[in-house]
This record gives structure tokens, sequence and C-alpha cells, in this order.
């Protein structure tokens, strides 16, 4: 797939995409070794807690990435805008979906533990997609 198969120009593509992944795995490691921590210290429910919550987090923005970065984009900047528009909205409805699944299916992790798992994860995937673009850029 060439770099205007995707609607981005360049080698920054390339970066783009790598800067991603790295981020996507980054937050994976996050969540894993906060709920690795929480285990070790016998707290089993919120070890559960946390992955939840980092998967509420990583997986919309997984499903993100793939359809921005990998599907071909439509050729016309207005149907771009409007598949981005329609991927971040498909991406925050998907992150609804995985909350309402989660509280309705395990009714004894605490509440307040998944959501800080996935403000933090989502944070973590945030803050780390910055820096590796800044990186990138140089």
């Amino acid at each position: 797939m060439n770099s205007t198969t995707n609607g981005v120009h360049g080698g920054f593509a390339g970066q783009l995409k790598r800067a991603v992944a790295k981020a996507l795995l980054l937050q994976l490691l996050m969540i894993a070794v906060a709920a690795l921590i929480l285990f070790a210290n016998g707290l089993v429910m919120h070890a559960i807690a946390a992955l939840l919550g980092g998967a509420i987090a990583l997986l919309p923005n997984l499903w993100f990435a793939v359809r921005v970065l990998l599907l071909p984009a439509p050729l016309h900047a207005a149907q771009r805008i409007n598949s981005l528009y329609k991927a971040e909205a498909i991406k925050l409805l998907l992150g609804v979906a995985l909350f309402a699944l989660v509280f309705s299916t395990f009714r004894n992790v605490p509440p307040a533990t998944v959501l800080g798992a996935f403000v933090l994860a989502h944070l973590g995937y945030l803050l780390s997609t910055v820096l590796l673009l800044r990186g990138a850029g140089r």
C-alpha cells in the first residue's frame, strides 16, 4: 500500500504507523504491568478490573488505528474527513458498548478501578503517541 492510499503523504505515513503501533504496545504493557502489580498484592478483583478498564481503552484505539491507518481512504478530501468522523464516532460507541458490557457482566469488579485503568491507559496512549510522533519528526 503506498502512502497516498491511506491519505498520508511521504515517509510520514510509515512513521505514523510505527508510532501508533508502539503507542498501542506501550498501552498494552502499561495495562499488563498495572494488573500484575495489583495481582501480586493480592488485589485479584482490582487486577481484573484493571485489565478490563485497559481493554476498554485499548480495543477502540486499536480499531481506530486499523481503520484510519491501514484501510484505504476515500480519494476526495471531504470523504476523508467524513471517514475520520465516522471512525471516531464508532470508536466512541465501541467504548460505551464495552463499558456497558463490562459493568453488566462483571458485577464484582470495582467500578472505580475499571474507570481509573481506562483513564490511565488512555492518557498513556495519548502521551506516548505524542512523544513518539515528536521523535519521528526529527
